[in-house]
Parts: C-alpha cells; sequence; structure tokens
C-alpha cells in the first residue's frame, strides 16, 4: 500500500514534469506566434498592389524581382496539434495540482490524529484520575475482590470477573475506558499506574485470558494460580496506601 508521503512525492514529480512539459509547448508557440497558432499557421499578408483608400499614386511603383525563398512553412495541422497540446498539457498540470494538495491534505489530518492519540495516551489517566486515587479505591475492594474470586461460582467465571473488577474499581477513582481500549489494555495500563507487581499482573492477566477465550475446563488449580497473583498484587501496593 502506498504511503501518504510516497504519494505526495509522487504527485511533486509528475507536477513538475508537465510543468517542464507545459513550457516547451508555450516557448515552441511563442516561437511561431501565438496568431499562427490559433490560425492553424496561416496569416493573411497585406497586397502592396492595391492602393489604400485616399491616397493618389503618381507613379506605379517599377516591379521588383521576387526574392528567393527558401524557408518552407510548415503545415498547419502542426500548429493545431501544438495549441492542442498546450490546451492537454494545462488541463492536466491542474489535475495534478489538485490531486496533490489533496494528498498533502490527508497527510496532515493523519499526522494530526496521530499525534493528538499519542497525547491522550500519554495523559488518559493523569487527566482523569491520579495513581493514589485509584490504589486507595483498589485496597478498599480488595477483601471483597479476593472473595469474590475464592468462592464466586466456576473457576472461569470467578476469574474473568475478578479481572473486570479492576475496571470497576478505575470507575470509582475517576479513571474511565477509552472506546477503542480494550478490558486487557485497560487493566494492563491501570496496574502500570499504581506500579502493581508486573509478574503477579502478568500471571493473572494470562489466567484472564485462558477463561475468556479458551474452551478447556478451567479448575479450581486455575482458581488458585489467580488468588496467588492477586494477592502478590495487593500486597506490592499496601506501601503506597496511605501516604
Amino acid at each position: 500500500m502506498t504511503s501518504p508521503a510516497r504519494a505526495g512525492t509522487t504527485a511533486v514529480v509528475a507536477v513538475l514534469g508537465a510543468t517542464a512539459l507545459l513550457l516547451v509547448l508555450v516557448t515552441w508557440a511563442a516561437s511561431i506566434g501565438p496568431e499562427r497558432v490559433v490560425s492553424g499557421g496561416h496569416i493573411g499578408s497585406a497586397n502592396p498592389s492595391k492602393p489604400t483608400s485616399g491616397v493618389t499614386v503618381k507613379h506605379a511603383p517599377r516591379p521588383l524581382k521576387p526574392f528567393p525563398h527558401h524557408h518552407r512553412e510548415p503545415p498547419g495541422w502542426q500548429y493545431a496539434l501544438a495549441f492542442v497540446l498546450e490546451i492537454l498539457t494545462i488541463g492536466v498540470v491542474l489535475f495534478l495540482a489538485v490531486r496533490l494538495l489533496a494528498k498533502l491534505m490527508q497527510l496532515w489530518l493523519t499526522r494530526r490524529r496521530r499525534g493528538r492519540r499519542e497525547k491522550e495516551e500519554e495523559v488518559e489517566f493523569e487527566v482523569l484520575g491520579s495513581a493514589q486515587q485509584v490504589t486507595e479505591v483498589i485496597a478498599e475492594d480488595a477483601v471483597e475482590q479476593r472473595h469474590e474470586l475464592e468462592v464466586g461460582g466456576e473457576p472461569r467465571n470467578a476469574i474473568v470477573e475478578c479481572w473486570h473488577r479492576f475496571e470497576m474499581q478505575a470507575g470509582r477513582a475517576g479513571v474511565e475506558r477509552r472506546t477503542w481500549q480494550t478490558t486487557s489494555e485497560f487493566v494492563l495500563g491501570l496496574l502500570d499506574l499504581v506500579g502493581a507487581d508486573r509478574g503477579a499482573v502478568a500471571r493473572l492477566a494470562d489466567l484472564y485470558r485462558e477463561a475468556r477465550f479458551s474452551d478447556h475446563p478451567m479448575t479450581d488449580a486455575h482458581r488458585a494460580e489467580a488468588l496467588a497473583a492477586l494477592d502478590e498484587i495487593h500486597h506490592s501496593l499496601r506501601p503506597r496506601v496511605g501516604r
């Protein structure tokens, strides 16, 4: 797929080439005279044998010997062809110039949207809620979250609910998930914001994906592994609570 930058460069080269061709044709047309281009190469010559009205000629001029002409005028179709090519070249240049402006505008808008999105990703958590607020809400809900994981229904459902509970805690702290974020991406970013133990977060995230997307049975061994990871996450946040 052609990138916007490469497409813009191609359009610039095409415009320059068409402009050069136009200059050549204009120079040719100027050398033969605009009247010849429009009229097809023929210009009516004045007849010196007919006297101008109101002027009396006393003596007839002596006939002059015709000067031999060695230059042969090009046929009229060449001038007509030059005129048509000039018009076509102007049209091509205008078309390519419009395409170039459109490509440059598209490239500018793409870069602007990309920069805006990167800026939003950098400050999304900081704008809506602080790490301290999120940490406090997670700590307040730690006992209930662990209880739901330990006794809450089937291991698969309990693990999924445990992970989604982090999203609920974020909402209490004023942090909302962006429309383009998945639940997994949002919770991982949230736990990274509060500085939770990364190894425990990775293990719990793997168990969540396994429970959410796999077809094989989830057992109490998976529940116990998720409980151990959740305890490590909560333990890693305790020193930050109450600061």
